[in-house]
């Protein structure tokens, strides 16, 4: 299994290949730029600002530094759909200006009841009132159709950061116990509406310290592959590329 290290807003991402390496497969970052996205980059400035306004001329710059670092476009709201739109008008910036290919980097992160084993972080939608019907609708199709607008550039895409964790292991906690299932058809369909071939695509596996002990990896690989199982079900010969950890925990 390959790994391959990458930056993920301030977290560390290592994405993996999900079968043996064949004549055809081609690792998507490969040759391609991982171009630094504006809204990551504004985030920074006030850092920057506050390290010149105590005087520490170093920390600003290697804030900089990170400024001109290629991270993931973390798309966790209906709302930020069009941010989509903007990377990939930014990648084909890039591309013209530096002559190298591009590759786009978006998280899809938006499940309804998410983060059911803490609730730092349970986004716009609930289960109780359709969320996963608006998932589908209002927000992964969308997304799909955001994506398809850039057919000329590759895209990598991290599914649902630490869903299929808690589905693994905290099913003893109500919120997460209603919330598995949900989680697990959310994921498939948006599996089945990203195959396209310019697209790869990374499941969440949480990170080592969660799923890598021993009592923890056959069940998690069981799940990853009923959730890919249910995707081929909606999409025929439906797949994943891999999986990233730490996307939520460096």
């Amino acid at each position: 299994m390959r790994l391959t290290p990458l930056l993920a807003g301030l977290s560390c991402v290592f994405l993996a290949s999900a079968a043996p390496t064949t004549a055809n497969d081609v690792n998507p970052f490969v040759g391609k730029n991982y171009y630094a996205n504006s809204a990551y980059a504004a985030k920074l400035e006030r850092t920057v600002q506050f390290f010149l306004a105590e005087g520490d001329a170093l920390n600003a710059a290697r804030t900089r530094t990170a400024q001109r670092t290629g991270t993931f476009v973390w798309i966790s709201s209906i709302g930020d759909i069009p941010d989509i739109e903007t990377a990939i008008k930014e990648a084909r910036e890039a591309k013209k200006t530096t002559g190298k290919d591009q590759i786009v980097e978006l998280v899809l992160y938006n499940l309804p009841n998410r983060d059911c084993s803490a609730g730092e972080s349970a986004g716009e939608l609930t289960i109780a009132a359709d969320g996963l019907e608006r998932y589908k609708r209002e927000f992964v199709d969308p997304f799909a159709k955001a994506v398809q607008k850039g057919s000329d550039l590759t895209f990598a895409i991290v599914l649902e950061p630490d869903s299929l964790g808690n589905v693994v292991t905290n099913q003893g906690i109500p919120k997460c116990a209603t919330a598995g299932p949900v989680y697990e058809e959310g994921i498939a369909y948006a599996i089945s509406q990203l195959q396209k071939k310019n697209v790869a695509l990374y499941v969440d596996a949480a990170h080592g310290g969660w799923l890598g002990w021993d009592g923890n990896l056959e069940p998690a690989a069981k799940e990853f592959a009923k959730v890919v199982q249910m995707a081929q079900n909606l999409t025929k010969k439906a797949t994943i590329r891999g999986f990233s950890i730490n996307v939520s925990n460096y």
